[in-house]
C-alpha cells in the first residue's frame, strides 16, 4: 500500500523548492502532513504570520503544497 504525504515548500529560486522547516526553521510549522486539509491550514497560518507578525523579519517566498506518493 502506498502512503500519501503532503509537503509544504517555499520557492527559493527558479525551479528550486525547499521544505518550509529549512526556509523558516524558527517557526512551529512542520513540512510534512498526512492530509491535504492539514497542509492547507499550515500554509494559511504561515502566510498570515509572514504578512503580520513576521512581516519585517523574514523574506516571503511563494509557497506550495506538493503531494508525495510513497
Amino acid at each position: 500500500m502506498s502512503t500519501v504525504l503532503f509537503i509544504l515548500e517555499a520557492k527559493k529560486a527558479p525551479n528550486v523548492w525547499e521544505d518550509i522547516q529549512t526556509v523558516y526553521p524558527q517557526n512551529e510549522i512542520f513540512s510534512f502532513y498526512s492530509s491535504k486539509e492539514e497542509a492547507n491550514a499550515a500554509k494559511t497560518k504561515l502566510k498570515s504570520l509572514l504578512s503580520a507578525r513576521w512581516k519585517e523579519k523574514f523574506k516571503k517566498y511563494p509557497i506550495r503544497i506538493r503531494e508525495l506518493d510513497q
